[in-house]
């Protein structure tokens, strides 16, 4: 490696890091999209049941649900599976593996 490569950021990140400059946090997205109180607390709430599913299965969140596929959640409040099945990034295998835990999160969520 020569002098000028190693002195870039990725090249003296220690091995898994990941630089988060230019990425935004789940509030921020929420912002940006500019969702409502009640809808930004929900997508917030389904951060978290991603969150903590992601932990149970030891795979990163955004594999379970992508933000965006959150925020769609939020805004359409599916009450159902086929309603569920129609927003963007939920498929069979997702819907079959964590509809029915998103669907409660949805119906429970009181702001």
């Amino acid at each position: 490696m020569t002098d000028e490569a190693s002195n870039r950021p990725e090249a003296r990140a220690p091995r898994g890091f990941a630089d988060r400059r230019g990425r935004r946090t789940g509030r921020e997205q929420a912002r940006a999209d500019g969702l409502d109180e009640g809808t930004a607390g929900l997508f917030e709430h389904l951060r978290q049941l991603r969150l903590s599913l992601a932990r149970e299965e030891g795979v990163a969140a955004y594999i379970i649900f992508t933000d965006r596929t959150l925020i769609a959640m939020a805004r359409a409040r599916p009450a159902g599976l086929e309603e569920m099945r129609a927003i963007e990034g939920v498929g069979e295998r997702k819907l079959a593996q964590y509809g029915e835990a998103f669907l409660e999160a949805i119906a429970g969520f009181h702001p």
